[in-house]
C-alpha cells in the first residue's frame, strides 16, 4: 500500500530531506491521493515548531514563506507547483489529532518518511472503498456545526453517499447551524451547487430539515398552491425547477447544437476565485419565485401573482446582504429573479420581439441574458399544471434556441465591435456637453447599425447631421428617426 502512495507523492519528494521526525501527511490531500484525484494543497502536522520548520523548508528549496495563521500557528511554503501547510498536531498524538477531525475519509495520516505507516484509527480508508461519508464521534457536529454542511459538500463533489448514523445525528443537530456565519454556510452552499448533481444533495438537505434551518422562507413555499398552471407546490415546483435545469445542461450539445460551447462558456466563467455564473442561476432557480409568497391574488376564481418577479427581487435583495454576496454575484441573482418572466411573457402573448427590441434587452443585460432565458426555460418545463401543453414547451425551447443563436449569430458581434463613431465625435458635431445624451444617441445608432439601417461611419455622420436640426434632441431620439 505504502509504494502506491510513495508513487503518488512524488511531488513532495523535494521537501522529504528536511522533515524532522513525527510529520505527517493528513487530510484531504491524504483522501484524495488514496482516490486518485490530483493533489497541490498538503497539510503536514509537525510534533515540533511549524514555523521553524516551514522557513527551514522554504530556504532549502527556495520556496516562499508565508505566514497563514499565526494564532493557531498554521504557515505555508509555496513551491513551484505545490503549496505546503504546516501547522501543530491537534492533540498529543497523530491518533488524538486524527480522532478531533470532521469524518473518516478525512481522519488517515501518513507518517513521512516511514515506510511502514499509514495511520488509520478510525477505518477511513475502508469508507473510501465504500464511498461514504461518516462521522468521526457523535459531539462532531457539536464541536463544529458547519461540519453539516461540509459533509454535502464533500458528498457531492466525491459522489459519495452520507451514512445513516450520520444523516440522523445531522438532523438532530440542524439547530447548530444557527451558530454558524451565514458568509461560511453560502460558501458551501455553492460549492455543492456547482457540482452537476446538485439536485440531489440540495433534496437531501431538504429532507433532513437543513435548508428550511438556513432559509426559513422555504416552510412559506411549502404547500403554497400556485393554480392550474402548475402540478406542484412552489417549493416542489422550484426544486424541479433547479433539477430540469441540470438536465438541460447535460443534453446542452443536442439542445443548442451549434452554439452550445459558447452557452457553456457563459454558465462556467468565473465572477470570482470562488464562484461561477452557473452556481448563482442554479440558487436563482431554487428562489425565482419568492415573491410569489407576497402577491397572491384571486381574480375571478384564478389564482393569479402580478408582479411576483419585482416583489421576487426584492426580496432576494435583502437575502443577498445577509449572504454578504460579492456585488456582481448580487447583482446576477437579483437580475435572474427580476426578469425571469421577460421570456415567459413574450413566448405565452405570443409577441414577436422586434430586432431594435432584442437587441435592447441584450445591450441591457449582455452575456447574462443566457441565464435570463435558461432559468426561464426551465422554470416553464417545470411547470405542467392542467392548462400546460407539451406542444407549448416545445414551442418555447425552439424560441429560446432562436434567440440564442441569433444573439450569439448578430448581436453579440455588434455590441462588442468597435463604435463607428466616439463619444467625442458627438460632442462636436452637435456641440453639447458630455452627459446622458451623448450616450443615447451612440445607443440609437448602435441599434441603427444592428437593424441594417446605419451602415458606416458616414451613415453615423449624415445621421449626427439630421440631429442638428432638431432643438429638441430628446424627442427626435424617441420618434427612433
Amino acid at each position: 500500500m505504502f509504494t502506491k502512495i510513495r508513487s503518488k507523492i512524488k511531488k513532495l519528494e523535494p521537501i522529504l530531506p528536511f522533515l524532522p521526525k513525527g510529520s505527517y501527511l493528513v487530510g484531504g490531500a491524504v483522501r484524495d491521493l488514496f482516490l486518485n484525484r490530483n493533489v497541490v494543497d498538503f497539510d503536514i502536522a509537525l510534533e515540533t515548531d511549524p514555523k521553524q520548520v516551514s522557513r527551514h523548508i522554504a530556504d532549502k528549496t527556495n520556496g516562499s514563506f508565508v505566514e497563514l495563521d499565526k494564532e493557531n500557528g498554521i504557515y505555508r511554503v509555496a513551491l513551484k507547483d505545490i503549496f505546503l501547510d504546516f501547522s501543530f498536531l491537534k492533540g498529543k498524538t497523530i491518533k488524538e489529532d486524527l480522532l478531533k477531525r470532521d469524518f473518516t475519509i478525512n481522519s488517515i495520516a501518513i507518517k513521512l518518511n516511514d515506510e511502514d505507516l499509514i495511520i488509520d484509527p478510525l477505518k477511513g480508508i475502508d469508507d473510501l472503498k465504500k464511498r461514504i461519508i461518516r462521522q468521526n464521534l457523535k459531539t462532531s457536529f457539536l464541536e463544529d456545526p458547519l461540519r453539516i454542511l461540509r459533509a454535502f459538500r464533500f458528498s457531492a463533489v466525491l459522489d459519495f453517499d452520507i451514512e445513516n448514523q450520520t444523516l440522523k445525528q445531522i438532523k438532530k443537530d440542524v439547530p447548530l447551524l444557527t451558530n454558524v456565519a451565514m458568509e461560511r454556510i453560502i460558501k458551501e452552499l455553492f460549492l455543492i451547487l456547482e457540482t452537476p448533481n446538485s439536485y440531489r444533495f440540495i433534496l437531501l438537505m431538504d429532507k433532513t430539515e437543513v435548508l428550511s434551518q438556513l432559509f426559513p422562507i422555504i416552510e412559506k413555499m411549502k404547500g403554497f398552491d400556485q393554480g392550474d398552471f402548475h402540478h406542484l407546490d412552489l417549493w416542489n415546483h422550484s426544486l424541479l425547477t433547479l433539477y430540469i435545469f441540470e438536465r438541460m445542461i447535460k443534453k446542452g450539445e443536442i439542445l443548442f447544437n451549434g452554439f452550445w460551447e459558447k452557452i457553456q462558456a457563459y454558465l462556467f466563467k468565473k465572477i470570482n476565485s470562488e464562484r461561477k455564473n452557473i452556481a448563482i442561476i442554479k440558487l436563482a432557480s431554487i428562489f425565482h419565485d419568492i415573491g410569489k409568497i407576497k402577491t397572491k391574488d384571486i381574480i375571478n376564481g384564478k389564482i393569479r401573482f402580478f408582479s411576483h418577479h419585482e416583489e421576487g427581487a426584492k426580496l432576494i435583495s435583502k437575502m443577498v446582504k445577509d449572504w454578504k454576496l460579492s456585488r456582481r454575484e448580487g447583482e446576477l441573482l437579483i437580475k435572474l429573479i427580476r426578469y425571469h418572466m421577460y421570456p415567459i411573457h413574450i413566448v405565452n402573448n405570443r409577441i414577436n420581439p422586434t430586432k431594435r427590441a432584442l437587441f435592447r434587452f441584450f445591450r441591457k443585460h449582455g452575456d447574462d441574458g443566457i441565464g435570463i432565458w435558461l432559468l426561464a426555460l426551465s422554470d416553464v418545463r417545470a411547470t405542467r399544471g392542467k392548462n400546460h401543453t407539451i406542444s407549448e414547451e416545445k414551442r418555447f425551447i425552439r424560441i429560446t434556441r432562436d434567440i440564442l443563436k441569433r444573439y450569439f449569430s448578430d448581436i453579440y458581434p455588434v455590441l462588442n465591435e468597435e463604435r463607428l463613431i466616439s463619444g467625442n465625435d458627438v460632442i462636436e458635431i452637435l456641440k453639447i456637453p458630455p452627459g446622458p445624451m451623448v450616450g443615447k444617441i451612440l445607443k440609437v445608432i448602435q441599434e441603427k447599425k444592428y437593424t441594417g439601417e446605419i451602415n458606416s461611419r458616414n451613415d453615423a455622420l449624415i445621421f449626427l447631421e439630421n440631429i442638428k436640426k432638431y432643438k429638441n434632441k430628446e424627442e427626435f431620439l424617441k420618434k427612433g428617426i
